[in-house]
């Protein structure tokens, strides 16, 4: 009996050898590399993600985010809160969503005694920034002198696409709706630049409109799109499975399993940047209502564009600032940084290969449009608002910090901008008492 245990185990052992090698080798035929164990082990873990997919791709898969918004008649778009799962940043969020259609808690409930309140508002930056590094914002936002022994809470209004006036509408919308805080922070840049011209622009759409809006104020989609956007929420809920199972011991372990994941999750990968594509196209071919479309535009040049998206987006942070001003708040205007603006960072060997891409047309926008986000956040500080420039906060960085084609960082490059903002906030009240 144990000589059978024994010569059946050395025959199992001696299989799984031959299929992990033999996965090794597949693995370096087919992708002309070794396999790159911990990089697609991280894709499995996602708090310590640092790729979302190898695609060079302009189509931000992000940006499907149509399933998991609902119209708002102030705002363009929130969360559907009666949703029981919620998937951002291609991933499941454990934070609620309230009730208001944003992540966390709700600011419309009652002020505890001793405690601080913290906004942060702005696009999908502002929401990771909220989602996974308030706590190191928390912390820096502890060694500020007035803040000893207080309760410091932070609470979200970003949402993945927000650009202005949305940040200003929110802002506006919550205190009439009775909320009130301490501390007002607008992550943003990138959007009011590049979604524009990728979303709203193409499609004939007012720049100024909300992304998508299209989609959103449509009285009726056919048939077509329907069916491709529920193709779309279905697949990412496969992957998301497959995520799961392939998390798990012995498959994250094993050079077989890591190759079929690394090979499933490309394969949903390119589905959906072709769903998004079909979709685009579907929508586009159809004729539009003055209810999606908005008033005519015409884009005589991209600079011409770019300078009156800067005009809106500078008028929007000073109607901010009145307002919270008003209201004896303070307000923090921070502009994000971004890979395609030049020199901003030393980009990593990866980074290089998947996290810039030549086909996007973010990239001309945010390489013309920056300098123009500058030189107007200098006229905001000259106005008196606390703009902090950032584009150069991973200048001296060598380390992989953006974790795909759009603007979006992985959780070391989070917890840098967290720190920084926290800082920022630090020296301008330090200033101040």
């Amino acid at each position: 009996m144990l000589k059978k245990t024994l010569s059946f185990l050395a025959i199992s052992l001696g299989v799984i050898f031959f299929v992990e090698l033999g996965a090794y080798g597949f693995f370096y035929v087919k992708y002309d590399q070794i396999i790159p164990r911990k990089d697609i082990q991280s894709t499995l873990f996602l708090e310590k993600e640092t790729e979302e997919f190898h695609l060079k791709n302009d189509v931000y898969i992000n940006d499907m985010d149509v399933n998991e918004h609902v119209l708002h008649p102030y705002l363009g778009f929130v969360r559907n809160f009666r949703k029981k799962r919620h998937i951002f940043d291609e991933r499941i969020i454990q934070a609620p969503v309230n009730v208001f259609g944003f992540f966390g808690p709700s600011l419309i409930k009652k002020r505890k005694d001793n405690q601080i309140r913290v906004v942060i508002t702005g696009g999908s930056v502002a929401a990771q920034l909220y989602l996974y590094s308030q706590d190191r914002l928390v912390k820096t936002l502890q060694e500020i002198e007035v803040f000893k022994n207080k309760e410091i809470k932070v609470y979200s209004l970003a949402l993945g696409g927000m650009k202005q006036p949305q940040q200003l509408i929110a802002l506006n919308w919550f205190l009439a709706l009775g909320g009130d805080f301490d501390i007002f922070v607008n992550v943003d840049g990138f959007n009011e630049l590049a979604l524009p011209q990728i979303d709203n622009i193409p499609v004939g759409v007012f720049p100024f409109y909300p992304r998508k809006w299209n989609l959103y104020a449509a009285k009726s989609m056919n048939e077509k799109t329907i069916k491709l956007l529920s193709k779309g929420a279905n697949l990412k809920e496969k992957k998301e499975k497959w995520r799961r199972l392939f998390s798990k011991n012995p498959f994250k372990q094993s050079n077989f399993f890591l190759t079929v994941w690394y090979a499933l999750k490309n394969k949903i990968t390119n589905e959906l940047v072709s769903l998004h594509n079909q979709i685009q196209s579907e929508m586009k071919s159809r004729a539009k209502s003055s209810q999606e479309n908005g008033p005519t535009y015409s884009m005589d040049s991209l600079e011409k564009t770019l300078q009156e998206s800067v005009s809106f987006w500078k008028n929007s942070s000073l109607q901010m600032r009145d307002v919270l001003e008003s209201k004896n708040a303070r307000y923090f205007h921070f502009l994000q940084p971004n890979q395609y603006f030049k020199g901003s960072k030393p980009l990593s060997v990866w980074e290089k290969q998947y996290a810039v891409s030549q086909k996007s047309k973010a990239a001309e926008s945010i390489q013309l449009g920056y300098p123009m986000l500058i030189n107007a956040g200098q006229e905001l500080k000259e106005a008196g608002i606390q703009f902090i420039d950032l584009t150069g906060l991973f200048k001296n960085e060598t380390d992989t910090l953006y974790k795909d084609f759009c603007c979006h960082y992985n959780q070391i490059g989070n917890d840098i901008l967290a720190r920084e903002i926290g800082v920022n906030i630090k020296k301008s009240f330090s200033a101040r008492n």
